[in-house]
């Protein structure tokens, strides 16, 4: 934001604050200047505050003041009142806008779009994209975004991956939101191939995961018969060079334990050690379950299981702490 912005924001602010504590309605008050800049934040700090009739009523005076509002002031309207859930109102100011010649850009288009996937209506988002192309607005990733998320939501991967190709085709740069969104949905259906190959398209478009990512990707990963793709996970890590945390480290040995892998269970309970991470109550728990998976131990022959632990230096206080935060009864007998 420019110094002059800044400056005006700054006293639009103190004066809207000044309003509320006197009880005065954000009309048009004396000493304030009047530009695009400052009549959007003005109706912004209204819908920030809930104050949607305060909103209205300040448009509806500006308008009667002889002020002719913008493309700026009118997004912020849309936005206003798409993000409070009321699309039709949101519609109706979309009409207006039209009506009175005001240009429509991308900001004015994602409010359109973002206020109907608030309330479920998907489709009708997706075709405001095509109306916004048709008209020569380029979507961009916050467009695509906003539908992959919803639809991903929604456990409609065929649409959330239907749109992530349309994006792809037109050119649009995918940012670390969209490929997340993506990831998240194949992530709920369990599709491991596939998220390994969004993710070499994701480091193709020069984009790095988050660590969430990451994360969601080895939760996914961590099945039985599906080691493979752990493995492909923490390769990508390492060449992205990232440094996993104590969740990440807990999440790789949770996930190689699912898959019945012990040796790399101890491998990563290992270089979580050697990188200074303290383990926890979640990484004992991870510990016991891989164990409780083998099938061939119970509480009157736990010799296996006590050797593994005193070999990995386990405290028993904490293993007792362990066993009861455990996902599933790892004492039972079987």
């Amino acid at each position: 934001m420019e110094h002059e912005d800044w400056r005006k924001y700054k006293r639009t602010i103190e004066i809207f604050e000044k309003m509320r504590e006197t009880g005065l309605d954000p009309t048009l008050s004396k000493g304030l200047e009047f530009d695009e800049f400052t009549c959007s934040t003005v109706i912004s700090a209204c819908g920030r505050e809930g104050m949607l009739d305060e909103a209205r009523k300040f448009f509806a005076d500006l308008k009667l003041s002889g002020y002719r509002p913008g493309t700026v002031t009118y997004n912020s309207m849309i936005q206003v009142f798409g993000k409070s859930g009321v699309y039709v109102e949101t519609l109706n100011i979309l009409k207006e806008m039209k009506d009175n010649h005001c240009v429509l850009d991308v900001v004015t288009y994602n409010e359109v779009v973002a206020a109907y996937v608030r309330v479920g209506f998907h489709d009708e988002g997706v075709a405001v994209i095509h109306t916004m192309a048709s008209r020569g607005v380029t979507p961009n990733a916050i467009t695509y975004t906003t539908v992959i998320n919803a639809y991903g939501k929604a456990r409609n991967e065929d649409k959330t991956l239907k749109v992530f190709g349309q994006m792809k085709e037109l050119g649009c740069v995918s940012n670390v939101r969209t490929y997340s969104s993506v990831l998240a949905m194949l992530g709920k259906r369990s599709r491991p191939e596939d998220m390994i190959n969004i993710l070499h398209d994701m480091k193709l478009n020069g984009c790095l995961p988050e660590r969430a990512t990451w994360n969601t990707m080895l939760v996914v990963c961590g099945e039985e018969g599906k080691q493979k793709y752990v493995n492909q996970v923490l390769r990508e890590m390492k060449i992205s060079r990232y440094e996993p945390n104590k969740d990440t480290f807990n999440t790789l040995i949770s996930a190689y334990g699912r898959c019945g892998y012990e040796v790399d269970v101890a491998k990563m309970y290992g270089e979580m050690i050697m990188v200074g991470f303290t383990p926890c109550i979640t990484t004992y728990s991870a510990l016991l379950n891989t164990l409780a998976r083998r099938g061939d131990w119970n509480f009157h022959n736990k010799s296996y299981f006590l050797l593994v632990f005193q070999a990995l230096d386990v405290p028993m206080d904490r293993l007792v702490e362990a066993a009861d935060s455990a996902s599933w009864l790892t004492w039972k007998i079987k």
